[in-house]
């Protein structure tokens, strides 16, 4: 008994001010989908309370793996992504490290340092097990699943990498920043929201879109060298003040297909552009291949230089 006594007496009891981290076991929010979600499928996960100026929306819950170099994120209904940050050429190098947070809305903030020119970003949904009975119906609440994740904000560190991967599977609400001198090879989205930015300091080789692309209230689109292919697949809208501004050339060398893109070169709308007053689009150099519109363009005053008019093609009207 005095050695129980004793063992009491030293038993470590941590004191903590304020109010203790909110924990949601297996049991409760999306444990129980996350336990069965993969290898690597966590047995808890921490459910970050937004801060307190900011509006509080669905809750999130965030787990690194692989020391850093991968998150998994599961959203208000239940939905679970991984996050991850790779090395192209070899993958038993380092990519890089994660840092995702909550933010307002049931969104998410990636922070990505130590990437490199080699380094991949890719989003990309867990799909929920199968219940044993059910091989023959719809995989459990997948009506409930929308297989995109609202990303509130991409920062890379370093200023360098080499892919951001969210073809159908993420959302674009904030900015993407990489302010580095290099080159992009591709970003990928499925939606660019309202609020939604993209702000590369070289060349982006591809920007592929896959339902419309919203440059609203943010500060847009800016690429500092050249924007060699755009596919978007719906409309592209500028408004808010948000504007366009390719450095230099738009096109300026062929991109071959990367994924589910085809490739190409300059850019292709298949949608409508429109360009509402207080926005622009702007080209500091040329537009060496054809910037294709399927739809209209509307605001073709507010192209800058007006001289770049001649090489965008808009079959639904809309240029001179």
């Amino acid at each position: 008994m005095r050695w129980n006594r004793r063992r009491s007496e030293r038993a470590f009891r941590p004191a903590v001010e304020g109010e203790m981290e909110t924990r949601m076991l297996p049991s409760g929010f999306a444990g129980n989908l996350a336990g069965h979600a993969g290898n690597i499928a966590p047995r808890e996960f921490f459910v970050h309370r937004a801060p307190t100026h900011v509006p509080f929306g669905p809750r999130v819950g965030i787990q690194s793996f692989f020391g850093g170099q991968g998150s998994r994120v599961a959203v208000g209904n239940g939905e679970v992504f991984n996050i991850s940050v790779y090395n192209v050429a070899n993958p038993l190098i380092a990519g890089g490290q994660i840092h995702a947070f909550p933010m307002s809305g049931g969104r998410v903030g990636l922070i990505v340092a130590g990437t490199t020119q080699q380094s991949a970003l890719s989003i990309d949904p867990v799909a929920f097990p199968l219940r044993k009975g059910t091989a023959h119906q719809f995989a459990y609440r997948v009506d409930n699943q929308s297989q995109t994740l609202n990303i509130g904000e991409i920062i890379v560190k370093s200023g360098s990498i080499y892919q951001i991967l969210g073809y159908h599977t993420a959302d674009l609400s904030g900015p993407i920043i990489v302010n580095g001198f290099g080159t992009v090879d591709r970003i990928a989205l499925d939606t660019i929201l309202p609020g939604g930015s993209i702000d590369v300091g070289g060349t982006l080789n591809t920007l592929d879109v896959v339902h419309n692309a919203n440059f609203d209230g943010g500060t847009g689109l800016f690429v500092g060298r050249d924007l060699n292919w755009m596919d978007i697949g719906q409309d592209l809208n500028f408004a808010g003040g948000s504007s366009m501004y390719i450095a230099r050339d738009l096109g300026l060398v062929a991109q071959g297909s990367k994924g589910t893109d085809t490739g190409g070169q300059g850019a292709l709308v298949h949608g409508n552009v429109n360009i509402a007053p207080g926005s622009s689009m702007n080209f500091g150099r040329f537009i060496d291949a054809p910037f294709t519109i399927y739809g209209s363009l509307n605001g073709y005053s507010r192209v800058n230089p007006t001289a770049a008019l001649g090489k965008i093609i808009a079959y639904g009207g809309g240029t001179p």
